[in-house]
């Protein structure tokens, strides 16, 4: 009972969180504030064909208008079921959508995911993913490039960005596995600058990474003892 209690205060005390999902190709930004679960209604509409609220013969209920916070636009989940159900005009994305809903995202929002999730590996033992695609060169006998390594990190659902000028995230995936995390670095432009995540691969990253990429024997990963990247 006592352990009952401390995973129930532990999540109701999570704070909010803004996951990206990739949905077969899309992604669905999910704001996670416990027990609540938002989805962007800008997102949902876009993978779904979903036309914009009516204003001639459609009446809407209060219930059914999208939340407005500081994320922008979201509908809770019902209301984006709801939504995808009646209004789609894809349907084939909106059944994707649907069965996402269904199957993943219960356990994507789930608290102990999301408490893991705010644990993230350490990025002093870790490599940024242009040192990560040069120690993969060596060990798969091949060149790769920091952009392929990228490319390939967000087609096994590692790395997410809402456009492509965005920079990239690690999603919650990645984070949980401890395969990916991140270090914040500022970007100076004359007097200004910028702070952004770099993404970093950990070692048990770069170990699944091999084995995805075909590697057979164990691969030979050197100390981090310099984790800045050539950009």
């Amino acid at each position: 009972m006592a352990a009952e209690n401390r995973a129930r205060v532990t999540a109701v005390m999570l704070p909010p969180r803004l996951l990206i999902a990739r949905v077969h190709r899309h992604d669905i930004k999910v704001l996670v504030d416990f027990p609540y679960v938002y989805l962007s209604k800008a997102d949902v509409d876009g993978m779904c064909g979903i036309p914009a609220w009516s204003t001639g013969e459609q009446l809407l209920l209060p219930d059914d208008e999208p939340v407005g916070l500081p994320a922008g636009e979201f509908y809770t989940v019902d209301v984006a079921v709801h939504r995808a159900s009646e209004d789609a005009t894809d349907q084939v994305e909106a059944a994707r959508f649907l069965n996402w809903v269904d199957e993943e995202l219960p356990a994507l929002t789930a608290p102990d995911v999301l408490e893991a999730a705010a644990h993230s590996p350490s990025f002093r033992r870790s490599w940024p993913v242009g040192n990560a695609a040069r120690i993969l060169s060596v060990n798969l006998g091949t060149r790769l490039t920091r952009q392929w390594l990228f490319r390939q990190l967000e087609q096994a659902g590692w790395v997410a960005r809402p456009e492509e000028s965005a920079d990239w995230g690690i999603t919650p995936a990645a984070r949980v596995a401890g395969w990916l995390t991140t270090r914040s670095v500022t970007v100076r432009a004359g007097r200004s600058g910028r702070v952004y995540e770099q993404v970093h691969v950990t070692r048990p990253g770069l170990v699944e990474l091999h084995r995805i990429l075909g590697g057979i024997t164990d691969p030979i990963i050197p100390d981090p003892t310099d984790a800045r990247e050539d950009s």
